[in-house]
């Protein structure tokens, strides 16, 4: 398994950088997404690590956080909790100057027929770690109603920061979820990007959306 591992690696180029990602049997479930709970690695860039990387992506699944998020999230008895199976997958790095995750509906207000983008500058882990606080767009359609910057709190006399992307790049990733939609037919989705240097947009991942307010 090493051997064709290490095979892999090289045709995906490691010394330019890998992403290491989980599939666990426990992720994007209809009512769990288990995001954030398994073991993320980027960057990967020698063999040494990488391996370790591997390792420690399977490892995750036996977190105790996995357990918790499987009790509390879904109402399920611990006593069912059993360590999921886990693939990882290797990826080509992505060398983001801006990323984020969007989403085809508002969680917080799901009857409007908008999109939420959150955005930061570089790549999107210290956005989905909770580490940074991001930009937020609303996209209607051809039009960006508003955008909301993070907050300056603390932050007395410090410039304020510049947006990661222009309004048509804001379009576009409106147009990425809606394309989408109606592709998988499952709506809304909750999907993960990023923009390289090149200003194209590639789609990292995406999953059903799982957190719609009720009312």
């Amino acid at each position: 398994l090493l051997e064709n591992v290490l095979e892999v690696a090289g045709n995906l180029d490691l010394s330019q950088g890998l992403s290491i990602r989980s599939s666990g049997i426990h992720e994007d479930l209809a009512q769990q997404s288990f995001a954030g709970q398994y073991r993320t690695f980027l960057g990967v860039l020698q063999e040494k690590t990488l391996i370790e990387s591997i390792e420690k992506c399977w490892l995750s699944a036996e977190d105790e956080g996995v357990r918790s998020y499987f009790t509390r999230s879904g109402d399920n008895d611990p006593e069912s909790f059993s360590v999921p199976l886990m693939g990882v997958i290797l990826q080509k790095m992505i060398h983001a100057v801006a990323a984020g995750v969007a989403f085809g509906r508002d969680p917080l207000n799901p009857a409007r027929e908008e999109v939420v983008i959150e955005a930061v500058s570089g790549p999107s882990e210290s956005l989905v770690s909770g580490h940074v606080t991001p930009f937020r767009a609303f996209v209607d359609g051809s039009r960006v109603r508003r955008i909301e910057r993070p907050s300056q709190a603390g932050r007395t006399g410090a410039p304020e920061a510049a947006s990661p992307l222009q309004e048509d790049q804001w379009r576009k990733i409106y147009g990425l979820v809606r394309r989408l939609e109606a592709a998988t037919h499952q709506k809304p989705l909750d999907i993960e990007w990023a923009l390289d240097e090149q200003g194209h947009l590639w789609l990292l991942q995406y999953r059903k959306v799982t957190t719609l307010a009720e009312s």
